[in-house]
């Protein structure tokens, strides 16, 4: 939807994060379209530095001409439920879930930013659940 509007004039950019990205794979080439440079500096500890080339996208990057940029983490949050509550014991089920059958989404078949993923990867601010600690904890010994 995005990318027709963009096609039709109706907005003049889109943002879009994740690699590869759907929507501009879409872009034919010859489109007058084009990914713009992000310096990273002015979003240092927000964002990481990242570089785009035309094996990601050929129909917008020459060959010799990568786009640097800026990359975005994502993390999966939820209510810190306690241990006893029936919705901690259902985040318990599926983080137990997610983490036991990680290694499943890292085969061929699914998104490749699956093995970007690091699930013992900390971030500032909130706690892991303990459920994840748990998870963690079985799959390091």
């Amino acid at each position: 939807m995005a990318l027709e509007k963009l096609r039709n004039g109706e907005i003049a950019a889109m943002r879009a994060s994740g690699k590869p990205v759907s929507v501009i794979e879409e872009v034919k080439p010859g489109e007058p379209f084009h990914l713009l440079s992000v310096p990273a500096e002015p979003l240092a500890g927000i964002c990481s530095p990242t570089t785009i080339t035309a094996e990601d996208y050929p129909a917008l990057i020459e060959p010799d001409k990568p786009v640097t940029t800026v990359a975005v983490a994502n993390a999966l949050l939820s209510y810190s439920w306690p241990r006893e509550h029936p919705r901690g014991q259902a985040l318990a089920k599926f983080t137990q879930r997610l983490y036991g059958q990680y290694g499943n989404l890292l085969e061929g078949g699914y998104h490749e930013s699956w093995q970007e993923i690091d699930l013992a990867a900390e971030i500032p601010g909130p706690q892991r659940h303990w459920s994840a600690e748990e998870a963690l904890s079985v799959k390091t010994q």
